[in-house]
């Protein structure tokens, strides 16, 4: 994930809106914030979560020289490491579906055999 720009409309002076390709989801959002609040460097500024798929970064006081260096760095691999962990979280529940229907479709062969009866 990338940040694309700032976004000049919804932006002010104690918030920034940053524009990201892809566009922001909430469950990215939920899995980014909280590494988000764990980075030390970024502790002065608070994150929320634009409905347009923007994130948001907001502080008492946004001046120059006030972001820290290489923010835009920071805040992209906490963004790809948030959707890696949603990846690894996704690939879990498919392998989790699976092995359920397997089990399943064991109980219903052995039933069906059992019974002497077609699964329909």
């Amino acid at each position: 994930m990338k940040i694309k720009s700032v976004n000049r409309k919804q932006s002010g002076k104690d918030k920034i809106v940053l524009n990201t390709q892809p566009p922001l989801t909430w469950e990215l959002f939920e899995r980014f914030r909280p590494l988000f609040q764990a980075e030390p460097t970024l502790r002065s500024l608070d994150t929320e979560f634009s409905t347009s798929g923007a994130l948001i970064l907001s502080s008492s006081d946004f001046e120059a020289g006030s972001l820290p260096a290489g923010i835009n760095q920071m805040i992209e691999q906490l963004l790809n490491r948030a959707e890696s962990m949603m990846s690894q979280t996704e690939q879990v529940r498919r392998q989790q579906t699976e092995l359920e229907k397997t089990q399943k479709d064991k109980a219903l062969q052995a039933a069906a055999q059992a019974f002497g009866v077609p699964i329909e």
